[in-house]
């Protein structure tokens, strides 16, 4: 469910000089029909486009996935994921629990940007095992 977020966070990216994700045009169905199970567990998720990189003759997209939980009442808890989409149909994996501060992005650079981290995105698009915000975060699927 790409939420008005998506909008402003579109603008954002053109300003910053990053590509918006091509397609899909509804990443959450893609996600579901390839096995991404975050969707549904909480009760405020959003997932919005990142940027898109040109890496050989493939393209990576990628998208931040935000959820926040209300328990017990009065406390809020939220985590995001890094979602890599290759070629805009295959769901190659998502980072996470990462801390709920959208990463930056480079694609003149290739690099997705986590605070002072810097992760560069090779052949395969981003490594299996990443550093961000002093800890390690394994791509899982």
């Amino acid at each position: 469910m790409l939420r008005a977020g998506g909008v402003v966070a579109a603008a954002f990216l053109a300003l910053a000089g990053c590509e918006r994700p091509g397609p899909p045009s509804d990443i959450t169905s893609l996600l579901r029909a390839q096995g991404f199970r975050y969707l549904d567990g909480e009760p405020d998720v959003t997932v919005s486009p990142l940027c898109s990189m040109q890496v050989g003759s493939t393209r990576y997209d990628f998208f931040w996935f935000e959820w926040w939980q209300r328990n017990p009442i009065g406390v809020r808890h939220a985590a995001g994921r890094l979602i890599q989409i290759r070629d805009g149909k295959t769901y190659d994996g998502h980072y996470g629990v990462l801390p709920p501060v959208r990463p930056g992005c480079r694609p003149d650079r290739r690099q997705i940007i986590f605070g002072s981290s810097f992760i560069g995105v090779g052949e395969g698009g981003l490594p299996q095992r990443l550093f961000a915000d002093g800890e390690f975060h394994e791509r899982v699927r």
